[in-house]
């Protein structure tokens, strides 16, 4: 007969993993709907490719059921399932700049929008993907994912004080990059 899981803590689910019996299923399930749409906004803001946000997605949550279902010992679940999410974008990232070149048609803005509200999210959310992979990643967690800059740390793997100055600095390029638009759209009214 199986049990409700939705009243234990990560740690616990975690340790029902680990033990692979026959709740580990239903422990990860748990697990999955708790997370997962962090995780897939995550993938959303570092990937644009739909297809490949998907497939980033879905490479998460294996990664991580292999290696809670090995014992790997986890401490933060949302840090740690960001950490795989975080790796699996930047290799997307590697392997795409090796193989296929720089088109800079690319990132011209689509003003097909009916509403001004949507066409600025898309001009914000397309002036991301101009922001180094760093910067990129340490505004989306901060701003998106609403991690503190000590969860943004333990993700990157880096400083607290460098997580700061990250987040800081995707600031100030985002500024330089949307200014024209902003710029342009204070001449209209």
């Amino acid at each position: 007969m199986k049990r409700n899981l939705a009243k234990y803590d990560d740690a616990n689910l975690l340790q029902i993993m680990r033990d692979s019996n026959e709740q580990s299923n239903i422990a990860f399930s748990e697990l999955y709907d708790r997370y997962a749409v962090k995780v897939r906004s995550f993938c959303n803001y570092m990937i644009s490719s739909k297809d490949q946000v998907e497939d980033t997605f879905q490479e998460t949550f294996i990664f991580f059921f292999r290696n809670i279902t090995a014992g790997k010992d986890v401490t933060n679940t949302l840090g740690y399932l960001l950490s795989i999410a975080r790796n699996l974008c930047l290799k997307y990232y590697r392997d795409k700049k090796s193989n296929v070149p720089y088109d800079g048609e690319a990132y011209f803005i689509d003003e097909r929008n009916e509403y001004e509200q949507n066409e600025m999210l898309d001009i914000v959310v397309r002036s991301l993907d101009l922001l180094e992979d760093i910067y990129r990643e340490a505004f989306v967690l901060r701003e998106f994912e609403g991690l503190h800059y000590d969860e943004i740390a333990k993700v990157t793997n880096t400083t607290v004080t460098n997580a700061k100055s990250r987040v800081f600095r995707a600031h100030k390029q985002l500024i330089k990059v949307l200014d024209p638009y902003l710029k342009d759209l204070s001449k209209k009214y």
